[in-house]
């Protein structure tokens, strides 16, 4: 057992180390990072860390003497912890340990050690991706960016080598530009990156076509968002093919990037008016998942759920509510299972498909079960605007102003205006909390509720703007006092 042999052999070179420690601790901080990278890889995150420390404690004690061989190797093990804390969560200790690593590369790389320099632009590679999984583009795109210029120099001086990483670098910053609204830069940026990547797949298809269709998927959302359809569908039709040729030749390797793929095509056709299309590629993709969630259900099962959801969504604009019903009520069943070990990630995803089964319940004679939909959705939502209200307002305020609609038509007058005065209450919450948040949702609600107070209490037109806008002004000023 692996374990074994390297806790052996760790316990031999600390004895040995007693007597001449210059000698055997470095291969003890070596087999002390090969042990954590194996808990790394096992999924033992806590011993890794141990292990790595411990490793950096040798480390960094050797480098107090000897700083010219030993500074790399410290520099290698704040990486892995870096990537350690990043995967585990931890950010600020990850950017802690990958900022040292970084400073150390630099200064090794200044002093002309050009076998620092691929390790120097890895690290900033490894901030960019924390940068961004903790939203700080700007940083984000300066690492990135470091890091591009530091391989593409690299790639100058040997040729081709290089060219994987310059490729998904490329790939992430094309990403990155999509995400912030930069639709051309992203388009240039993975325009090349799926140019070498076509020509690395040329040489090495097993290697690289997955990397390819990968960055034809990230082409199509990105066409989708800018309104071209057309070639999105090509993008994705295409990262289809290869994916599916791929999985020929190596059954059940690629089944989780076909599903994924279908997934998205699902979502195309249904953007571009074409349900039948779409309804194919969801169903696919769920008998994919669902094969897949039998051996691993806690890798694919939200994979289910979302498109199942998907689906639902399909059926309900479609006016299949029977369909709509089933197909929603399995994701929720698979979302509530899911939230009870992971509330922070699938609680939203509950309310949500709470919120559309409400939305099936209203236009059906099921009213009380829409009702009952909508207050657990917005129980759940209310929860989760307290820690995150720039996220979750807007969907309470939705829910609120649908219970309001559904109290009015059955008669809970006291309830409808009680959900509706709720709802401006929350949008003017959410314009205080996010000063830059449109006030569009504000004024239809608005709207909404002077139309409840004229139709169904009887105020005229001047007395309803009059109480609707007097219940706003309430809601600024209030806390101001």
């Amino acid at each position: 057992m692996a374990e074994a042999r390297y806790l052996e052999a760790i316990r031999k070179g600390k004895k040995s180390a007693e007597k001449s420690p210059g000698q055997y601790l470095p291969d003890v901080a070596t087999n002390l990072i090969d042990l954590g990278n194996l808990y790394s890889k096992n999924g033992r995150p806590d011993k890794a860390e141990a292990s790595y420390n411990e490793a950096l404690d040798i480390r960094r004690k050797l480098a107090q003497t000897t700083p010219e061989r030993f500074l790399p190797a410290v520099a290698m093990t704040l990486y892995n912890l870096g990537l350690l804390y990043s995967e585990t969560s931890r950010p600020d200790k990850a950017e802690t340990s990958l900022d040292e690593a970084v400073q150390i590369f630099k200064k090794m790389a200044e002093t002309a050690r050009m076998e620092s320099r691929p390790y120097l632009a890895m690290t900033l590679d490894a901030l960019g991706d924390l940068y961004t999984h903790t939203k700080r583009p700007e940083k984000a795109e300066a690492s990135f960016g470091q890091a591009l210029e530091m391989f593409r120099n690299l790639d100058v001086t040997v040729p081709g080598q290089y060219l994987p990483d310059i490729a998904a670098i490329l790939t992430k910053l094309g990403l990155l530009y999509s995400k912030t609204g930069r639709p051309d830069k992203a388009e240039t940026s993975l325009d090349e990156a799926l140019r070498i990547r076509r020509k690395l797949a040329e040489s090495a298809p097993r290697q690289f076509l997955p990397d390819v269709a990968n960055t034809l998927n990230n082409f199509s959302l990105l066409y989708s968002e800018t309104g071209r359809p057309d070639k999105a569908e090509a993008s994705c039709d295409e990262a289809l093919g290869i994916l599916k040729k791929l999985e020929e030749t190596a059954p059940g390797q690629f089944l989780p990037d076909v599903a994924r793929i279908l997934g998205n095509l699902g979502l195309l056709y249904s953007k571009s008016g074409k349900p039948d299309k779409a309804e194919t590629s969801y169903d696919e993709a769920i008998k994919i998942r669902r094969k897949l969630a039998v051996t691993t259900p806690g890798q694919f099962l939200a994979d289910v759920a979302q498109n199942l959801n998907d689906l639902g969504i399909l059926y309900f604009s479609t006016g299949r509510l029977d369909r709509a019903e089933a197909t929603y009520t399995e994701a929720l069943d698979i979302r509530r299972k899911l939230a009870v070990t992971a509330p922070d990630r699938f609680s939203p995803e509950v309310a949500m498909t709470l919120f559309n089964l409400g939305l099936v319940y209203q236009r059906t004679p099921k009213l009380d079960r829409a009702g009952v939909s909508y207050e657990e959705a917005m129980k759940i939502f209310r929860k989760l605007a307290e820690t995150a209200p720039g996220s979750f307002l807007p969907y309470l305020a939705m829910t609120l102003v649908n219970l309001g609609a559904l109290y009015s038509y059955t008669g809970k007058l006291d309830s409808a205006e009680q959900s509706l005065v709720e709802a401006i209450e929350v949008h003017v919450q959410l314009t205080k909390t996010v000063p830059t948040a449109p006030r569009t949702e504000l004024v239809r609600v608005a709207a909404s509720l002077e139309q409840f107070y004229a139709n169904k209490r009887g105020l005229s037109v001047r007395e309803s703007k009059t109480r609707v806008n007097a219940l706003i002004t309430k809601a600024e000023t209030k806390g101001k006092q």
